[in-house]
């Protein structure tokens, strides 16, 4: 496991794992051996989990409890790994 993912927490490597099983699987298998990821494979990550996100808001645009969940991911992957 690359430094990338050790980075996370369990429940947050979980979380990340789940939704690139069903998004992007080349690009589970890839974040695998990253050890600092580049920007573009920053940008990657956080358009994925991003979409994500905004498929599990609700019908007024709030987001639902699994929704807040992916956003606590993507801030601590930017917060580590920040984009600019």
């Amino acid at each position: 496991m690359g430094k990338f993912l050790k980075s996370l927490q369990a429940d947050e490597r979980d979380l990340l794992v789940e939704i690139l099983t069903r998004r992007e699987p080349q690009l589970l298998f890839e974040i695998g051996y990253w050890e600092v990821p580049s920007k573009e494979q920053r940008e990657a990550i956080a358009s994925v989990v991003g979409l994500e996100q905004a498929r599990w808001l609700d019908d007024d645009w709030e987001p639902t409890e699994y929704a807040s969940r992916i956003n606590d991911l993507l801030i601590s992957i930017l917060e580590k790994w920040p984009l600019l």
